[in-house]
Parts: structure tokens; sequence; C-alpha cells
């Protein structure tokens, strides 16, 4: 029997580095703690941290049936020390977000302008990019068009309609957006919400591979019920 205080105290008397409880998944912890503790290479992984978090590109304001105005999220992410900050509002599509045409969209920007310039005067180090979450039409295409998207810093492509498509012709569906040129993040890749809605059916190997050929990323949707990519696919995915 090894008794302890702390879990640090036992670890420490079986001679391993202290592994984290977010990697306790039985995937090679306790080999990379034991390798840290004799000093070897391949030890722990370093976690993030919450103060290594420089900004967020996908939020939403009031625009979009959020809560808060662009001002407003500004000044969170000021006083989170974000660098950066990018308004990823829903785009015409999805009617029940109140989903932004190309009309919006550029009145928005007028708005985020604005707020840019007071936060200039002011001497603040945080910027505000516009962005949009597109949405991914059965055929691959948006549902924005591509002059309106030309004028935004950065495009989020998401599928948010016939979750239930088959494999290939969803696999289809998000590469042809992966391909659009404007488009440089694919919003919860597999669209999975937890204890709601399973995951729809993607190759997730062909979508790495066209990830990698259209230089695109795949986010990590950190909200509690997404999670996606899921912990097994971002291995893959490095």
């Amino acid at each position: 029997m090894v008794a302890g205080k702390t879990e640090e105290e036992i670890y420490k008397v079986l001679g391993i580095k202290y592994p984290p409880p977010e990697i306790r998944e039985n995937q090679g912890e306790i080999e990379a703690a034991l390798r840290q503790a004799q000093g070897k290479p391949n030890g722990l992984p370093k976690l993030i941290q919450l103060k290594d978090i420089k900004g967020d590109l996908h939020s939403h304001s009031d625009w979009d049936g959020g809560d808060n105005s662009i001002l407003e999220m500004a000044e969170t992410a000021m006083a989170l020390g974000y660098e950066y900050i990018g308004i990823s509002d829903h785009t015409k599509f999805l009617r029940i977000e109140h989903g932004l045409d190309e009309k919006q969209l550029s009145q928005q920007r007028k708005e985020i302008d604005r707020v840019n310039s007071k936060l200039k005067i002011q001497n603040s180090k945080l910027t505000i990019l516009q962005g949009a979450e597109t949405n991914i039409l059965n055929d691959g295409s948006l549902d924005i068009k591509d002059e309106a998207l030309k004028k935004l810093d950065y495009v989020i492509a998401g599928v948010h309609s016939s979750f239930k498509m088959p494999k290939e012709k969803m696999t289809e569906r998000i590469i042809r957006a992966m391909k659009n040129p404007y488009v440089r993040i694919i919003s919860h890749p597999t669209g999975r919400i937890l204890k709601r809605r399973d995951e729809y059916q993607i190759d997730i190997d062909k979508i790495l591979r066209a990830a990698k050929e259209t230089n695109t990323i795949l986010e990590i949707n950190s909200i509690p019920e997404r999670l996606d990519l899921n912990d097994v696919n971002i291995k893959r995915a490095i």
C-alpha cells in the first residue's frame, strides 16, 4: 500500500511525475510521466493555460441573437488580456439564429470599424476582426457570395443542416467548402452535441488530408456539450 496526503505525494513515492487529471485516459500518460521523472525525452505534455489564450475567433454578437454588443464583447476581451477577437456571426441560411445576409455583413463592418477606432483612441492593444460562420449547403457551396466573403478578415464554414447525409456525400460536402479560397476554418467538424446529437458520418482521414492540402483549420470547439474535434481526432490530426 502507498499512502500520502495528496496525489502528488503518491506519484512521487512511485517515482512518477504527477500526471494532470485531464490526460488520465490510459493513452500512454503513465509511461510519459515515468520518462519525465527519469529525465528522458517525450515526457508529459504542457497543458494549455488560460494565460496562453491570445484571442477568440468564434464568437457571436447581438447581431446574431447573442447577448452582448460588439463593444461589450471587446471590453470583456480586453479584461481577459486578449490581443484580438473575431466576430463570427451566423449567416443567412440560419434564420432561426438571425443569420446575416451580405448587406447586414457590410453594415456590421461599419460598427466594427467604429469600435476599433474607439479602442485605438483608448490606446488599447485589442483588434476586432470581422468573420462570419457561414453555412455549408448540401452541395458544399456556401450561403454567402464570394464577393462578400472576400471583404471579411476570415471565414468560418460549418454544417448546420442535413446531418444524416451518407458518409461519402457528407465528406465531399465539407471538402468542397474547404476548397473555397476564402474559407479558413471549419467549425465543429463532426457536428456532435453530447446527449443530443451524434456525429454525422464523415471520413475523418480524408477531411484531415484535405485540411492539410487547403491549409484549412479544423476547429477544436471546447463548449462542454460539443468538444469537437474530440481528443482521438485531435491526435490523428497532429
